[in-house]
């Protein structure tokens, strides 16, 4: 809380006295010329320094530049009683990440008279020497007046002073017996950062009882270490739980007293352990007005992963911060489970509501994620009708179901065939080493002249083929965009598998990729390029709501170029006709972009007739200006080859 001492040395002229709402809340006050730091403190309440980050204390804007005062931070440190307190402030700079940097003194004489005057303040020395050229102010003789900052005087002494019959050489040895006095604030330093190593790093707890590690830190400051260093792993843990339990209870005080309702993102995550995990993100405006986004719970859902067993976890975490009324949106995939379990909590959390009622206010509260709609249109481009082969898993198949699987991806054309390639190339050691060999040139040179091949591209060095997830956004394009980039090394190490004298080692011949198979890849990455663009550009935190409508407008006429173009029989059928289900409301504004089923007669008209008329006057300048910007093709040499020569022969 800050202090209401007086910085201009007396009672009644108190400068720095707190009332009511946020310094430095409203973003025109900084455009004028700059408030004096009183005027700023006068407007900070009590609740406001409550808070669990010092990015979300009020700020003090000083020259343009963010400041905190340095009690708001330190609240458990030991007060300075240095003399200058009572005509200046300490304040942290803090960086445009939030966290705090240096430290510097503020005058209250200067800023009285609008003139801000701010020094840094490593040390007393340069606030003493402005006080005493600027305001003739000299530091008091009087021994109460000193502190910690100033220097200390002989009455202060605990020692005994020192006689002509104790020698130099005594009085250096009694002062290295005597433990320095370790300030609370340092120790606090130290227990953060030792803490937030351990966690951050994935250290054990019981790292700080290694021989070697003490040793280090005592290396450094040998006392200091035995005064704050814990012994051991059980002490770790314990802090580690204070913290987080600190921090859980400023940070459900924080969201109660938020302006905003709190909002809510959740989804799951399988752990490489295979530990099912369910992520709970909160977004909100604190009391400061700063927007917030807090992970508010990373848990492990035992059971299945249906909807109703999410929303139960879910209103665990909701009851555990108190937000029953101040829960406003959810914002998920758009799976089944996910609508299941919003509609669940809703109906926790309003009882008395009708079954038209929780319809309304699904409606109202659902959200959907952006990126998992673009990444459902391109699933829905790549898998056309055999969905279910693109999420089987070859590695939980047996031997006979295994070659079952590989024919059924093979007749997904070029997409399956460089899968199971790719697939071949990475499950076995030795097959990862020569292909790694030969992308750095390692291969017999006698080898690759009697295969007709010549080449050295230091680029491609040290690169592997990627493999495609089901889980992951992007991956298909990912996986045939390397693959495009190593071409001429999978050719190669196609050929030197095929010359191989067993042949369990060698590569399906069918799976070996022809010079239509690599056109056909280039077009396909050409078609998926926007989807990777879009995806990653509603990534992050920046407000992009007002953007999703005119990408999808754009994404539906890139599709509809693209099925123009390759119109020809040049693409196979699965990837010419993409199937997209009128059942996702927003897919409905892409649904013409390849209507091979005669739905575009049917119901296409009907269904996107109402937002071709609306996206027309809403967002007609904003789309004619995007639409100057061109999609760029994939950056790769082998693409531009692909485009310009066709197949090689």
């Amino acid at each position: 809380m800050p202090d209401k001492e007086s910085i201009a040395g007396t009672s009644s002229s108190s400068s720095f006295e707190t009332t009511q709402s946020v310094a430095g809340n409203s973003a025109l006050s900084n455009l004028r010329r700059t408030r004096s730091v009183a005027s700023q403190l006068a407007t900070v309440r009590p609740e406001h320094l409550d808070v669990a980050q010092p990015s979300s204390l009020p700020s003090l804007y000083i020259d343009g530049l963010r400041y905190v005062l340095e009690d708001w931070i330190h609240k458990k440190r030991r007060r300075s009683l240095s003399w200058i307190l009572r005509y200046g402030k300490y304040v942290i700079r803090l960086s445009d990440d939030g966290t705090a940097g240096g430290r510097y003194w503020v005058c209250g004489l200067c800023d009285a008279r609008n003139q801000v005057k701010i020094l840094e303040a490593k040390a007393t020395t340069s606030p003493i020497y402005h006080l005493n050229n600027d305001h003739h102010i000299y530091k008091p003789s009087t021994a109460h007046d000193n502190g910690p900052d100033s220097e200390p005087e002989s009455s202060n002494r605990t020692s005994p002073a020192p006689s002509s019959s104790v020698s130099v050489l005594d009085m250096q040895k009694r002062a290295a017996k005597r433990r320095p006095l370790i300030v609370e604030s340092r120790a606090d330093i130290f227990k953060r950062l030792l803490l937030g190593w351990i966690t951050d790093a994935n250290i054990p707890l019981h790292g700080v009882e290694h021989k070697l590690f003490r040793q280090l830190l005592a290396f450094l400051d040998d006392e200091f270490v035995v005064e704050v260093l814990p012994t051991s792993g059980n002490t770790v843990r314990r802090w580690i739980l204070q913290e987080f339990e600190e921090h859980t209870r400023m940070l459900k005080d924080e969201m109660n007293k938020a302006l905003s309702k709190v909002h809510t993102s959740f989804d799951m995550w399988t752990s490489p352990n295979g530990i099912a995990i369910l992520s709970v993100i909160a977004y909100y405006v604190d009391i400061a007005g700063t927007p917030q986004v807090r992970l508010i719970s990373l848990e492990k859902l035992s059971g299945s992963h249906g909807g109703e067993n999410q929303a139960i976890l879910m209103a665990k975490v909701i009851r555990k911060y108190g937000l029953e009324k101040k829960i406003g949106f959810f914002t998920a995939d758009n799976a089944d489970p996910c609508d299941t379990c919003v509609r669940a909590l809703l109906k926790m959390f309003n009882p008395r509501a009708s079954p038209t009622g929780l319809e309304g206010l699904e409606g109202e509260r659902r959200i959907r994620c952006v990126g998992h709609i673009l990444n459902l249109s391109a699933k829905a481009f790549l898998e056309g009708d055999s969905s279910d082969i693109f999420d089987s898993h070859i590695a939980e198949k047996d031997q006979k179901k295994e070659r079952e699987l590989l024919r059924e991806w093979r007749k997904r054309g070029p997409i399956g065939k460089l899968h199971n390639l790719v697939y071949w190339i990475r499950r076995n050691p030795q097959r990862r080493e020569l292909f790694l060999s030969i992308t750095s040139g390692k291969v017999d040179q006698s080898i690759m002249a009697e295969l007709g091949v010549w080449f050295v591209d230091d680029t491609l060095k040290g690169l592997m083929v990627k493999a495609d997830n089901d889980t992951r956004w992007n991956s298909v394009y990912l996986m045939v965009h390397r693959a495009l980039r190593l071409r001429d090394i999978i050719d190669v190490f196609c050929k030197l598998s095929l010359l191989d004298p067993k042949e369990e080692k060698r590569v399906s011949a069918e799976d070996v990729l022809s010079c239509e198979d690599w056109v056909v890849l280039a077009e396909i990455i050409e078609i998926l390029q926007p989807y990777l663009t879009y995806t990653k550009h509603f990534e992050g935190r920046a407000p992009r709501f007002a953007e999703v409508l005119p990408t999808m407008y754009l994404l539906k006429d890139h599709l509809s170029e693209m099925r123009q173009r390759y119109s020809s029989n040049l693409i196979p059928a699965p990837y010419r006709a993409p199937r997209i289900t009128l059942e996702e409301p927003v897919l409905d504004c892409i649904i013409v972009a390849a209507p091979t089923d005669g739905r575009e007669r049917a119901t296409g008209r009907a269904a996107t007739g109402h937002w071709r008329i609306y996206l027309g006057q809403i967002f007609n300048h904003g789309i004619d200006y995007q639409r100057r910007t061109e999609f760029s093709t994939i950056p790769s040499r082998d693409l531009g080859t692909i485009r310009r020569q066709g197949p090689r022969s």
